[in-house]
């Protein structure tokens, strides 16, 4: 049995490991079903020309947050707002953050610069996270909770279709 410290320890070199190796710098975590959500993805990737941003998409089915780039963030906590790793520390980000890293990462860092003043700042996360709470109804016509538990049956059905295979011919279990 492995010890906290020991676990801890692996984490650490993991992150570690993974931020000499890999160049991509933030990773962020998005709704891909959400059109304006996906259309800020895809502004940022197209000008990410250094490769510093990574995208994970919390509505692929194989998203695990037990994946050190993805911070521990569990779905449900990532459907209510934005969040990214920063891959070279592992300090997560939420909200208007997300976007003040993103953008700095792309050269765009002047749109976010209002930030630096603590009531403009005070003001877009108050906005953001008000927006964060309608997000997905209307974007996607559901609310959050019906989203998370249309995902969690999603899973239960992934997870319970096993098939067994013999002689060529497979059988759902």
């Amino acid at each position: 049995k492995m010890t906290k410290f020991a676990s801890s320890t692996i984490i650490y070199l993991k992150r570690r490991i993974s931020s000499v190796v890999r160049k991509e710098e933030l990773n962020i975590l998005y709704d891909s079903k959400c059109p304006l959500c996906l259309y800020e993805i895809n502004f940022l990737a197209r000008r990410d020309i250094h490769g510093k941003l990574l995208f994970t998409d919390l509505e692929d089915l194989n998203y695990d947050p037990k994946s050190p780039e993805n911070g521990g963030i569990e779905y449900a906590l990532g459907m209510r707002k934005i969040h990214a790793i920063n891959l070279r520390s592992g300090k997560v980000l939420s909200g208007i953050h997300v976007f003040k890293e993103a953008y700095d990462r792309v050269g765009l860092g002047w749109v976010y610069s209002f930030t630096k003043y603590p009531l403009f700042l005070r003001v877009f996360e108050v906005l953001y996270d008000s927006w964060a709470i309608y997000r997905t109804l209307l974007t996607r016509g559901e609310g959050l909770d019906e989203i998370i538990l249309k995902r969690n049956e999603s899973i239960r059905q992934k997870s319970s279709v096993m098939q067994t295979c013999s002689d060529n011919r497979c059988q759902k279990n």
